[in-house]
């Protein structure tokens, strides 16, 4: 049988559990909403692009710096940017719908790891 001061902490600790996540979720839309629309380190839209305008042919692995990857994302945003494009958005928010992909993803992972927290009461 708990305590009352027992429980009183397990409340404040799934509280504080969820406050992070929350800020984390919080800082990842953040990121989202400064980042430009063409912000990439490794010139993955080079290869969304490529894809979105050759309709939807992979390119070859040597067509450009990141055309060996796995093609997955990339397909992903070539569909988001298509999305986009008829949608009737100029450039920069098409871009965003790809980034947006990344938002959607690290939240799910967010969500699944407070899923797996509260699966094991941890």
């Amino acid at each position: 049988m708990m305590t009352d001061n027992t429980e009183k902490h397990a409340r404040i600790y799934k509280y504080a559990i969820r406050l992070v996540l929350l800020m984390g979720i919080l800082f990842r839309v953040i990121v989202f909403s400064v980042s430009p629309p063409n912000n990439a380190y490794d010139d993955h839209l080079e290869v969304v692009n490529l894809i979105a305008k050759n309709g939807f042919d992979r390119p070859a692995p040597f067509d450009c710096w990141e055309c060996y990857q796995p093609p997955l994302y990339y397909y992903s945003g070539a569909v988001a940017f298509k999305l986009a494009e008829s949608l009737g958005f100029d450039i920069d928010i098409r871009w965003k719908f790809v980034q947006a992909i990344n938002l959607v993803l690290s939240i799910l992972v967010v969500l699944i790891f407070y899923q797996i927290l509260k699966e094991f009461s941890i």
